[in-house]
């Protein structure tokens, strides 16, 4: 069997070197989404290993049905965290509108998953050293990048490469400093339409690391709350789940 592994390998290796397309990349202007979850590691250590993985499939899987419901594209996990681009690669005019109510709404579903979660008996793990909810982190930013794939002789991933990413990851990381869930920068203000951006709240401009100028900073996007129906939180689970007990 390891013969024909090898065997298989080295054929699949030589046809892609010798047919290996130039990978299809552009310039485009994309909205980053990036979401955390916070204190997610002390849930880890009080928890069964498969209870943490069965966990963490349940919330990615609705995490990532939001995403495709908002006309976005994830683009990685990474542990809990997720990265997310929306104009890309099928572009709309309005990908940060998109964007933002995709974060609003993957707020209120976690909200239902913390009522499972308690539920399921869950929580009981974690409480003693945390809240006993789970709450979760979200930066957007909108800004150039190169999407497309990028490519090793193993292996070819879609991937989207720009600052404009690391800006959504620093973000996310503020909202902690702010005591926050979501933050937008200006950038995204810019491209929402001005019934939603005039109801933000501005918060400042704050240096994030990486970028040499300040940014500015806004959260509260209390429009698109009041256009979301009104019975989003208590929507039925997207993937049903777990027992403490399993």
């Amino acid at each position: 069997m390891a013969i024909v592994r090898s065997l298989f390998t080295w054929l699949y290796l030589t046809i892609l070197r010798h047919t290996r397309p130039t990978p299809h990349r552009e310039e485009q202007v994309v909205t980053i989404l990036f979401s955390d979850l916070q204190d997610y590691s002390i849930a880890c250590e009080c928890m069964p290993p498969l209870k943490v993985v069965s966990m963490l499939d349940q919330y990615l899987a609705v995490m990532n049905t939001l995403v495709d419901q908002y006309h976005g594209q994830v683009i990685e996990f990474v542990g809990d965290g997720i990265l997310a681009v929306f104009g890309a690669p099928y572009y709309r005019a309005d990908h940060a509108e998109q964007a933002v109510r995709c974060a609003i709404a993957m707020q209120r579903q976690l909200q239902v998953l913390n009522r499972e979660w308690r539920r399921a008996g869950l929580t009981q793990f974690w409480r003693k050293r945390r809240s006993e909810y789970m709450s979760a982190r979200i930066g957007i930013h909108c800004g150039t990048a190169i999407v497309g794939h990028l490519c090793s002789p193993r292996r070819r991933k879609y991937a989207v490469v720009g600052n404009v990413v690391n800006v959504a990851a620093r973000l996310e990381a503020l909202n902690k400093e702010l005591r926050t869930d979501i933050l937008l920068s200006a950038e995204i203000c810019r491209h929402l339409p001005e019934a939603i951006a005039r109801d933000l709240i501005d918060l400042g401009e704050f240096r994030v690391k990486g970028r040499e100028t300040p940014i500015r900073v806004y959260t509260g996007p209390t429009a698109i709350l009041e256009n979301l129906p009104s019975d989003l939180g208590k929507a039925p689970l997207l993937y049903a789940g777990i027992e403490a007990s399993a």
